[in-house]
Protein backbone atom coordinates (compact mmCIF):
# COMPACT_ATOMS: atom_id res chain seq x y z
CA UNK A 1 0.00 0.00 0.00
CA UNK A 2 1.37 3.62 -0.62
CA UNK A 3 2.09 5.74 1.99
CA UNK A 4 -0.53 8.29 2.94
CA UNK A 5 1.98 11.30 3.15
CA UNK A 6 3.62 13.10 0.52
CA UNK A 7 5.50 16.13 0.34
CA UNK A 8 6.58 18.47 -2.75
CA UNK A 9 9.63 18.71 -4.01
CA UNK A 10 10.45 22.11 -2.24
CA UNK A 11 9.54 20.85 0.78
CA UNK A 12 6.67 23.81 1.64
CA UNK A 13 3.39 21.57 1.00
CA UNK A 14 2.19 18.30 2.49
CA UNK A 15 -0.44 15.92 1.21
CA UNK A 16 -2.66 13.40 3.21
CA UNK A 17 -4.85 11.37 2.10
CA UNK A 18 -8.14 10.61 4.29
CA UNK A 19 -9.72 7.54 3.24
CA UNK A 20 -13.95 8.58 3.37
CA UNK A 21 -14.57 5.19 4.96
CA UNK A 22 -12.49 5.89 7.95
CA UNK A 23 -12.60 10.06 8.36
CA UNK A 24 -15.69 11.07 7.82
CA UNK A 25 -16.21 14.91 6.93
CA UNK A 26 -17.22 16.58 10.47
CA UNK A 27 -13.80 14.78 11.55
CA UNK A 28 -11.55 16.09 8.60
CA UNK A 29 -13.23 20.04 9.51
CA UNK A 30 -12.34 19.86 12.88
CA UNK A 31 -8.90 18.61 12.40
CA UNK A 32 -8.35 21.15 10.39
CA UNK A 33 -9.59 23.94 12.37
CA UNK A 34 -7.27 23.07 14.74
CA UNK A 35 -4.05 23.98 12.14
CA UNK A 36 -5.43 27.24 10.49
CA UNK A 37 -4.19 29.40 12.82
CA UNK A 38 -0.47 28.01 11.81
CA UNK A 39 -1.12 26.70 8.32
CA UNK A 40 -2.86 27.17 5.05
CA UNK A 41 -5.27 23.84 4.37
CA UNK A 42 -7.02 23.11 1.63
CA UNK A 43 -9.08 19.44 0.28
CA UNK A 44 -10.35 18.12 -2.14
CA UNK A 45 -11.43 14.83 -3.79
CA UNK A 46 -8.68 12.83 -4.22
CA UNK A 47 -10.79 9.80 -5.90
CA UNK A 48 -14.13 8.11 -5.32
CA UNK A 49 -12.55 6.92 -2.11
CA UNK A 50 -10.64 9.19 -0.26
CA UNK A 51 -9.62 13.10 -0.15
CA UNK A 52 -6.06 15.17 -0.12
CA UNK A 53 -5.42 17.42 2.24
CA UNK A 54 -2.66 20.22 0.87
CA UNK A 55 -0.53 21.59 3.87
CA UNK A 56 1.05 24.93 3.76
CA UNK A 57 3.42 26.48 6.70
CA UNK A 58 2.02 30.05 6.90
CA UNK A 59 5.66 31.30 7.98
CA UNK A 60 7.02 29.83 4.93
CA UNK A 61 8.97 26.52 7.08
CA UNK A 62 9.84 23.57 5.69
CA UNK A 63 6.78 20.24 6.47
CA UNK A 64 8.15 16.86 7.64
CA UNK A 65 6.85 13.45 7.22
CA UNK A 66 6.44 13.73 11.25
CA UNK A 67 4.35 16.91 10.90
CA UNK A 68 1.96 14.85 8.78
CA UNK A 69 2.14 11.97 10.64
CA UNK A 70 0.80 13.81 13.71
CA UNK A 71 -1.98 15.74 11.49
CA UNK A 72 -2.82 12.09 10.58
CA UNK A 73 -2.92 10.98 14.25
CA UNK A 74 -5.17 14.08 15.18
CA UNK A 75 -7.49 12.98 12.47
CA UNK A 76 -7.79 9.27 13.79
CA UNK A 77 -8.40 10.88 17.63
CA UNK A 78 -11.04 13.14 16.07
CA UNK A 79 -12.76 10.82 14.54
CA UNK A 80 -12.50 8.38 17.63
CA UNK A 81 -14.15 11.06 19.57
CA UNK A 82 -16.57 11.48 17.39
CA UNK A 83 -17.69 7.59 17.23
CA UNK A 84 -17.33 7.81 20.92
CA UNK A 85 -20.05 11.04 20.98
CA UNK A 86 -22.07 9.72 19.09
CA UNK A 87 -22.41 5.79 20.79
CA UNK A 88 -22.80 7.60 24.38
CA UNK A 89 -24.78 10.88 23.70
CA UNK A 90 -28.26 9.26 24.67
CA UNK A 91 -26.92 8.38 27.42
CA UNK A 92 -25.09 11.74 28.53
CA UNK A 93 -28.39 12.90 27.49
CA UNK A 94 -30.11 11.13 30.08
CA UNK A 95 -27.44 11.62 32.88
CA UNK A 96 -28.13 15.78 32.36
CA UNK A 97 -31.76 15.36 32.50
CA UNK A 98 -31.65 13.44 35.63
CA UNK A 99 -29.06 15.71 37.18
CA UNK A 100 -30.95 18.86 36.34
CA UNK A 101 -34.30 17.11 37.20
CA UNK A 102 -33.39 16.52 40.72
CA UNK A 103 -31.94 20.07 41.02
CA UNK A 104 -35.51 21.26 40.08
CA UNK A 105 -37.06 19.62 42.40
CA UNK A 106 -35.16 21.41 45.40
Amino acid sequence: MDSPFSISDDKKTGFVIAQKEYFEQECVMRTIGLYVDSFFINFYPHDEFSIKIEINNKNKEEITTDFLKGFMNNLIDTQIRLDVEKEFSAIRDKIVSQAFLSATKK
